[in-house]
């Protein structure tokens, strides 16, 4: 730089100063962004899951204990319900259920 003129240090400067700015915009853009997307894509989890729970028996889920219960009715009723859900909604790909063990 110490060959440089007057004007190509101030064009290399504002060269500069403008790729960092970019830099920083851009940056800011894409947290902007993906926040936003992050924050839709619960909202419409939520939304989904807001309208299957009052379709799964509570009772009928609570006695699947086993992999044995598989092959029951009541596993049956809950597992119609799910695909159904799932059919009517072409963004789900997997729907389940989860419930909390009792500690042992």
């Amino acid at each position: 730089m110490r060959n440089w003129n007057l004007s190509t240090k101030i064009i290399a400067s504002y060269s500069v100063l403008i790729a960092v700015m970019a830099g920083t915009i851009a940056s800011g853009i894409y947290w902007q962004l993906y926040s936003s997307q992050r924050q839709a894509i619960r909202n419409r989890l939520l939304a989904i899951v807001s309208l299957a729970v009052p379709q799964i028996d509570r009772d009928y889920h609570g006695l699947v204990l086993q992999r044995s219960d598989r092959t029951s009715a009541f596993y049956k009723i809950n597992q119609d319900r799910l695909v159904s859900i799932q059919a009517t909604i072409k963004d789900i790909l997997r729907i389940y259920t989860v419930r909390k063990q009792p500690n042992k």
